[in-house]
């Protein structure tokens, strides 16, 4: 399903660019500008790189992958985690 034909939602990201300029939240929207990977030297491609660093360190360490909208369950798996070690 192409992405103007779902209903819009207002998100905290969207409003901001809403209200820093009308046309940004239509195109961010409607247009949206394709994103593959993160540019070099931002907090996402540093995050990324110190996670791969992670796993290279510490080999057969789990990694709790629970989406961000989850915190509440990655905390308790981390906990539970801790607590079996």
């Amino acid at each position: 399903m192409p992405r103007a034909a779902k209903k819009p939602y207002l998100t905290k990201s969207r409003h901001t660019a809403g209200l820093h300029c009308l046309k940004r939240l239509w195109l961010n929207w409607y247009e949206p500008m394709q994103n593959d990977d993160p540019p070099p030297g931002s907090i996402l491609a540093v995050g990324t790189e110190v996670g791969e660093r992670a796993c290279e360190v510490f080999p057969g360490g789990i990694c709790v992958d629970e989406p961000p909208w989850k915190l509440d369950e990655a905390i308790a798996r981390t906990a539970l985690l801790i607590e079996s070690n």
